[in-house]
């Protein structure tokens, strides 16, 4: 649905109308004021632009002010932080950074959630990039006197990995996402067990050890493969359905050799969990 413009708050929020009835309302998605003036059009496609409608109503409005310049000066150290940990080039993970931050900042004052449903298979695949954002995150609830809460942890470390693998945020994301499929066709299989939980990080880290290979083109043979394909052959078709996510989700065919492994380190946890 499109929306008329009639006043831009910030970079995330603009006071905007329906063209029909002329109502009014309150619209907020990541970047949907930049550039914009009144009397623009901005659109809910759902795909850049997913707007949270905010019909004016004080109740919705939390009382919440910051310094902008406070707010800069604070991104600008973290990612001070984040190059002497990690290598990554501050000057290019700022701005990234900082508009996300505004952003949940922004939500904060609208009293929006911030979830992260991908938080636990964040902290496996980029564990160092976790620890940097969970410093980071510290520091700005110092420095800010603002609660981002756990889930700030999560997208942090996610622009991380981007800066760091220089690649767009959305590849990063749709990794998690596989995982997070991957997660769930194991705890359909088995059913979650917390007690088991390091034997499923163990297991996903494999997993990523296991594209890697794969996406350097690295040849690494199961010789014994055929015959733990008949020997574990519910762990294998269980294999099998992985591939075939990493194959819808990232567009990577795995080998059977990969495969061999992956089945190996399913009958592994079959055995744990059972």
């Amino acid at each position: 649905m499109k929306y008329i413009v009639v006043k831009t708050i910030n970079n995330n929020v603009v006071l905007a109308k329906e063209p029909d009835s002329g109502e009014e309302a309150v619209l907020m998605a990541k970047g949907i004021a930049f550039g914009k003036r009144q009397g623009d059009y901005v659109e809910d496609d759902g795909i850049k632009h997913q707007i949270f409608k905010l019909w004016p109503d004080t109740k919705q409005v939390n009382n919440i002010t910051y310094d902008k310049k406070l707010l800069q000066k604070t991104v600008m150290e973290i990612c001070e932080l984040a190059q002497k940990k990690s290598g990554v080039n501050a000057n290019e993970i700022y701005q990234p950074l900082l508009d996300h931050i505004s952003f949940s900042i922004d939500r904060m004052m609208f009293n929006l959630p911030m979830d992260d449903p991908f938080q636990s298979e964040t902290y496996v695949l980029y564990a160092k990039e976790y620890e940097i954002a969970k410093e980071a995150v510290d520091h700005l609830e110092k420095k800010m006197n603002l609660s981002f809460g756990k889930a700030e942890i999560g997208f942090i470390a996610l622009h991380l990995n981007s800066a760091i693998r220089k690649r767009p945020i959305s590849i990063s994301l749709n990794h998690v996402q596989l995982y997070n499929k991957i997660s769930n066709a194991i705890y359909k299989e088995f059913g979650e067990h917390p007690e088991n939980e390091f034997a499923m990080k163990v297991f996903l880290m494999s997993i990523a050890e296991q594209l890697k290979i794969n996406e350097a083109n690295i040849s690494v043979s199961m010789p014994w493969k055929e015959i733990v394909f008949n020997h574990a052959s519910e762990s294998y078709i269980l294999a099998l359905h992985i591939a075939e996510l990493v194959k819808n989700e990232l567009k990577m065919e795995l080998n059977s050799d990969s495969i061999g492994f992956i089945t190996n380190d399913i009958e592994k946890l079959r055995q744990i969990y059972k």
